[in-house]
């Protein structure tokens, strides 16, 4: 059994120019990285171990039949817990969709899945996934994934639209993790940092980039009638 939580970003095309301070080696010409054979790369701290790997398939010691297509944090263990928190053969934050609102075969839409990444090592904490402009929407980017002292894995990306292929207006970037075997199954909502006292949100409202410096998770019991917030790993825009 596995539960798919998904999560997307509009980026306002006005708002994707270049940051005023270069992160990742996408606007970073000076930063260094190796680029390891093997496609993944092994971050640890304290108790928490993951691995992240780019959109290749990989079947060895450390991760036995992942499949090609899902990028991102293919393992999540930690000390006390040995089971992957993600499906084996799948991943999490996967980073899955590219899109301007239009309506596109699965070809198009699943493009950061096949368009080639190479992975980039920064730090024994700080791993990147570089992929260059994809095939349809010509978007360039880069997604760092560096895991924090406490264990919490940041996820930044840097992106640049190298041609105008967007017809709306905006990118729409959308990401999922699989999770295996979850305790619950019940409705899991995506919203932006707001009062934790509010339990309902106008999913019209368009939320500038910048502004999406932490993300909650509303569990919503719908079928016993009440709710209860939590903190997830954090997910930060440069």
């Amino acid at each position: 059994m596995a539960v798919r939580i998904a999560f997307a970003l509009l980026l306002l095309c006005e708002l994707t120019s270049a940051a005023d301070r270069p992160v990742t080696s996408l606007t970073n010409a000076d930063l260094e990285f190796t680029v390891p054979k093997t496609g993944y790369h092994v971050l640890q701290r304290g108790d928490v171990t993951a691995v992240v790997v780019d959109n290749r398939a990989v079947d060895d010691g450390t991760l036995k039949g992942h499949r090609a297509g899902y990028s991102g944090v293919a393992s999540l263990t930690h000390k006390k817990r040995r089971e992957n928190l993600f499906v084996p053969n799948y991943a999490g934050l996967n980073y899955e969709h590219i899109h301007d609102g239009t309506t596109q075969n699965r070809d198009i839409l699943f493009e950061p899945r096949r368009a080639p990444m190479e992975l980039r090592v920064i730090s024994p904490h700080i791993v990147e996934l570089y992929q260059a402009p994809s095939p349809t929407w010509k978007l360039e980017s880069v997604l760092r994934y560096e895991m924090l002292d406490d264990g919490t894995i940041e996820m930044t990306l840097e992106c640049i639209p190298r041609t105008k292929t967007f017809r709306n207006g905006y990118v729409g970037l959308f990401w999922a993790s699989y999770i295996h075997q979850p305790e619950s199954l019940d409705v899991i909502k995506l919203l932006a940092q707001q009062d934790p006292g509010v339990r309902d949100v106008d999913m019209n409202r368009v939320y500038r980039w910048k502004d999406l410096r932490v993300i909650r998770l509303l569990y919503s019991m719908q079928a016993r009638g009440w709710s209860t917030w939590r903190r997830p790993s954090r997910c930060t825009a440069s």
